[in-house]
């Protein structure tokens, strides 16, 4: 199971601990016998102006978890920070479920939970992309004489960004294509369109991305995510929004709907798909209906099987990707 870890800094502990040369962050879990879950070389960064970080790890269940700031000149830790948030990965939740009517003694809460897994998972392969906010580090190519490049998923925050050599590039010199977070923007929607763009006048700085083909390395907040609150930046010009976001509301509802069909068992009819999108007839009293048929060749209906998660996740595929072999 995939646990999403999320942690929030208050912004002056955040800054005292910049100040004091704190860099880095271990995560820990299994208190109160505390272990660290990363290597020493897998330490998230401690930035200045990202105040909200989150990150997953694997269990068999949710444990406790906390996150150790740490200075990584001399391994000096400080004061551990609670985790805020940790829950299964998955776009709807058991209490969901629950207030759908589906009861305990029913279905258990790891059946249900198994079920939001597998709906998660299929919505994913679906959109071909993710719904909430995720830690990703993303390597890219970049030609000559190119000032834009378009993401394959919507970046909420960067953290750091590299190029080939491993050589820090200032996010100051990036635009972020972030507005729905930062300052509320709906149309154009940039989830539609995401990309980073080199800054006007950033070009000697970044001489390296005007050279040749190089790469960039972007570490950061990715996930198609909606607003949750007032848009904003964690300081003028950082690009850092308040709020990563959340998972959108017709997500939520797609995936509790095919979690509920993912309920039953096979022998309680369990898998058999929705249909309702195919009925052209109807005689109501003696129960009886007629489909459209299928072409002879297809083997499936929709990108789920289910019409109505088909017509709610219509909107939210992601974009279409080319390349040349």
């Amino acid at each position: 199971m995939i646990i999403a870890l999320q942690w929030v800094y208050d912004p002056v502990a955040l800054a005292a601990l910049i100040a004091a040369g704190y860099d880095e962050q271990q995560v820990q879990g299994g208190g109160p016998a505390w272990v660290n879950i990363l290597r020493d070389d897998q330490r998230l960064p401690l930035l200045a102006d990202v105040e909200r970080y989150c990150f997953e790890v694997g269990g068999a269940t949710v444990g406790t978890y906390r996150v150790v700031p740490t200075r990584a000149s001399d391994d000096a830790t400080d004061t551990p920070v609670t985790i805020t948030a940790a829950a299964p990965w998955g776009y709807c939740t058991v209490a969901d479920v629950r207030a759908e009517g589906y009861a305990a003694l029913a279905y258990p809460d790891d059946r249900v939970q198994d079920a939001i897994a597998q709906a998660t998972a299929n919505i994913e392969a679906a959109c071909g992309q993710r719904f909430a906010p995720h830690r990703r580090r993303v390597t890219l190519d970049v030609s000559s004489g190119v000032d834009e490049i378009f993401l394959d998923e919507p970046c909420c925050a960067l953290w750091q960004v590299w190029d080939g050599e491993d050589t820090s590039v200032d996010r100051a010199d990036l635009y972020l294509y972030n507005r729905h977070l930062t300052e509320g923007w709906g149309a154009p929607d940039d989830r539609g369109n995401p990309r980073v763009a080199l800054r006007s006048g950033s070009y000697d700085p970044l001489s390296w991305w005007t050279s040749g083909r190089r790469q960039l390395l972007l570490d950061g907040v990715w996930g198609y995510t909606e607003l949750d609150g007032a848009p904003g930046e964690t300081s003028r010009g950082s690009q850092v929004p308040l709020s990563y976001g959340v998972t959108p509301a017709a997500i939520r509802r797609a995936c509790l709907l095919l979690t509920v069909n993912l309920l039953a068992t096979l022998a309680d009819g369990g898998g058999t798909p929705d249909v309702s999108a195919r009925v052209i007839s109807e005689t109501t009293r003696d129960q009886s209906y007629t489909l459209q048929p299928l072409p002879t060749a297809a083997i499936g209906y929709g990108a789920t099987g289910n019409a109505t998660v088909d017509g709610l996740l219509r909107p939210f595929h992601a974009p279409l990707r080319m390349g040349v072999i």
